[in-house]
């Protein structure tokens, strides 16, 4: 009786294996971004302390992190949103991004476009960007272009 049943069950599971082999996988996974791609192993991934000087006469500073599968996170200290985005290595020591920001200006909401070149040295990043200000309407209500520099925001041990 237990003969039948095993041979039953390996007869089952031959067929079924017979089965997926036959028609293949019914769901098939998302293609994951490749380690070795040109962001991954990029000297921009990591959080940076962000400056316009030219920017007066309030230097607006900002802290970005460029993640390692190409997003940007953006928050600057004097505007209430946070920037989300994208970037792509150009270089070995360059990269464009862009991302977008919900802000408040004179009680005005708005979405601020970033769009920039950065170029990464041994002692920071710099390079040209611009924006655009658009209303929820689509209108552009303020734009322009400046320059920035960055150093690395280092990770330290807490002070006691």
């Amino acid at each position: 009786m237990h003969r039948i049943r095993f041979i039953g069950a390996a007869l089952l599971v031959g067929a079924l294996g017979f089965v997926a082999l036959a028609y293949g996988p019914l769901a098939t996974a998302q293609t994951a971004i490749p380690a070795a791609s040109a962001t991954a192993r990029h000297p921009l991934v990591g959080a940076w302390i962000i400056s316009d000087p030219a920017n007066s006469p309030s230097v607006t500073v900002a802290v970005i992190a460029f993640t390692a599968d190409g997003i940007v996170v953006e928050t600057e200290i004097d505007d209430d949103g946070t920037g989300i985005g994208s970037w792509t290595a150009t270089g070995a020591d360059t990269a464009t991004f862009t991302f977008m920001a919900p802000i408040t200006d004179s009680g005005q909401a708005k979405i601020a476009t970033v769009r920039g070149t950065l170029t990464v040295t041994a002692s920071g990043v710099s390079g040209p960007y611009s924006f655009t200000n658009v209303s929820k309407t689509g209108a552009v209500l303020a734009s322009g272009k400046g320059q920035v520099t960055g150093a690395r925001l280092p990770a330290a041990t807490p002070t006691s």
